[in-house]
């Protein structure tokens, strides 16, 4: 519908590896909720941040444009009220996604537990399962900066 523009504007240079990466962990993401179930935008935006409890900031900004990418690409559909589901593209390219993770993870050595880290972490690595309050907190705000910063790149 309006994916190039928006595809323009919110992915657009100078950080294009960065910017690549971050598009593709929240292309998953967003994959990985309506897996769960069809969405519309403020309903996927809602579930990203009750997943992640504030510690990635996901908006609109971002969210809109990625489901009309994804739907230029055929992997998501678009229902009744705006509501999208994933189509068979989108959930082969969701298995394409976590075979590579766990690659990845295995490459890495990493021993990964199953059930969820604190602040949605859920494939974080052993030690921040471990971590106490204060010490989280001070990982979100790292966190957050981080992201400000990187957007502050990407779009500015």
């Amino acid at each position: 519908m309006f994916g190039k523009r928006w595809q323009a504007h919110a992915w657009g240079p100078p950080v294009r590896g960065i910017r690549r990466k971050i598009q593709a962990t929240l292309e998953e993401l967003v994959l990985e909720e309506l897996e769960k179930r069809p969405q519309n935008g403020l309903g996927l935006i809602e579930s990203l941040s009750e997943r992640f409890r504030g510690w990635l900031p996901v908006g609109a900004d971002a969210v809109y444009p990625l489901l009309a990418l994804l739907e230029d690409r055929g992997q998501v559909e678009r229902g009744a009220g705006n509501v999208f589901s994933l189509t068979d593209a989108g959930r082969a390219r969701l298995e394409d996604a976590r075979l590579q993770r766990a690659q990845r993870d295995a490459a890495a050595g990493e021993d990964l537990p199953s059930g969820e880290c604190p602040g949605g972490f859920e494939h974080g690595p052993a030690w921040l399962h471990h971590l106490d309050a204060a010490k989280l907190g001070k990982i979100k705000d790292v966190v957050h900066r981080a992201f400000a910063d990187i957007r502050a790149i990407a779009v500015g």
